[in-house]
């Protein structure tokens, strides 16, 4: 769990408008070495001390015993032959790569993988999509903020159960809150709508910015495509959900 000297000020200020509700905000696990953490609010961005754990971390473990890594290589499809998987089909640098194996072991993330098996002939994959949607709120402290804070350091577990809620504090940079606000994708904002992203983001008082998250249990709907385009909808009941845990939120 999260060491009690590195919950930032504005997470404990959290935890206290949840006490005076009867609350109580539990530290949250965490696949972090904490003797690396520096307090620096980069979680999400690559964490430059590597004081988070990610899957990355395999590779190089695999390396060590022996493995071979192979780079700019896409998996296409899986071979297979008189029901049985025999290998994969990928392509490197341009050219086809065919790789044959006793084990094949497809772990290519939640997003990919349904392409690769969709691709090897299962087109039932990729069918029903669960994205852990969340509600988040901000507000103005008079004295302290999160920006520089682990973020979901504290937890309230008070409706996992029950409600299928998730609340903890949260913080996003600036630059990605304005932009989701505004309903910007990522891929598609113009140089217009940069600077005026970047323009917004600097009125932001980070000093002063607290922010809580309540992720909610969503209902499976929706699909990959072959494509890489996703299509979900949120059914009537994940948006009463995203209303409570904006409520509770808000309480906080």
């Amino acid at each position: 769990p999260m060491p009690s000297h590195l919950i930032g000020e504005g997470t404990k200020r959290i935890n206290e408008g949840a006490k005076s509700l009867g609350w109580e905000m539990k530290p949250t696990p965490k696949c972090v070495d904490f003797s690396k953490c520096i307090s620096c609010g980069q979680c999400m961005f690559g964490c430059p001390t590597k004081a988070k754990w990610t899957a990355l971390d395999f590779i190089d473990e695999a390396i060590k015993d022996g493995a071979e890594l192979l780079l700019n290589t896409e998996v296409k499809h899986v071979l297979h032959k008189n029901g049985k998987v025999i290998g994969i089909s990928a392509i490197k640098k341009g050219s086809k790569l065919e790789i044959y194996g006793k084990n094949v072991i497809l772990s290519a993330g939640a997003l990919e993988t349904p392409r690769i098996l969709q691709n090897s002939g299962i087109s039932e994959a990729g069918k029903g999509l669960a994205l852990d949607v969340f509600q988040t709120t901000y507000g103005y402290t008079e004295d302290v903020g999160m920006q520089n804070e682990i973020i979901l350091a504290t937890y309230l577990d008070k409706f996992i159960e029950d409600k299928e809620l998730f609340p903890a504090p949260y913080m996003y940079i600036p630059l990605y809150l304005v932009r989701d606000i505004e309903g910007y994708a990522p891929v598609k904002i113009s140089i217009a709508n940069q600077i005026k992203i970047v323009l917004r983001a600097k009125r932001i008082n980070t000093k002063r910015l607290i922010g809580m998250m309540t992720k909610i249990r969503d209902e499976i709907t929706g699909e990959v495509r072959n494509d890489g385009t996703i299509r979900k909808t949120l059914t009537k009941r994940d948006k009463e959900k995203l209303d409570e845990a904006h409520e509770i939120n808000k309480k906080i």
